[in-house]
């Protein structure tokens, strides 16, 4: 079973654990209310950001990626914490494209973590395939960019299943690896 992650919960945590600056301090405070909308964000923004020229668009990426890292922590984005992500990338007028040209880096991280976890059995899943389009969608990814980043790590796995099939007389196992090539081939080198 799954969790679901609240944004409420999470920024608590976080809020709790993190020395922030003031600005940013009252963004998390107001993250944690049930009051937080583009309006109240936006009376927050005029009020205690403009006024002191603030540039806190990288604070907000960053505050977007520990409420997803929090998701994906048990493997799986619920719908309702992909609908909280993309409500707060659009309060806060965060682009999809944001996340690769300011934190590709964090956003690559996640998606690598996901695929050492999707990738330890060495098959793909049906569930698993589902877990990486919400991811590639909550961050922006076409299809071909998704699968060339993972592209190198799935060559690996391939590799490694292809010493073991060397290494391997038991056709029972054979099969099983072969099939594991087979699926890895199918979701990852379908397009080169």
């Amino acid at each position: 079973m799954t969790n679901s992650f609240s944004r409420i919960e999470v920024f608590r945590k976080y809020l709790d654990t993190r020395n922030l600056s003031d600005p940013i301090r009252s963004v998390v405070e107001l993250l944690t209310s049930d009051v937080f909308s583009s309006d109240s964000f936006d009376r927050l923004v005029a009020t205690e950001v403009q006024p002191n020229n603030l540039d806190i668009r990288e604070n907000l990426l960053d505050l977007i990626l520990v409420f997803a890292r929090s998701c994906v922590d048990d493997h799986r984005l619920s719908e309702e914490e992909i609908y909280e992500l993309e409500n707060i990338s659009m309060i806060f007028r965060i682009n999809k494209s944001d996340f690769r040209r300011l934190r590709s880096d964090a956003v690559n991280e996640i998606i690598y973590a996901q695929a050492v976890w999707i990738l330890e059995d060495d098959y793909v899943t049906e569930k698993e395939e589902i877990l990486q389009n919400d991811l590639q969608r909550l961050f922006g990814f076409s299809y071909d960019q998704y699968v060339s980043l993972l592209r190198p790590f799935a060559k690996q796995q391939i590799k490694r299943l292809e010493g073991r099939r060397m290494a391997n007389d038991d056709r029972q196992e054979l099969n099983l690896i072969e099939a594991s090539i087979q699926n890895l081939r199918s979701v990852f080198l379908v397009r080169q």
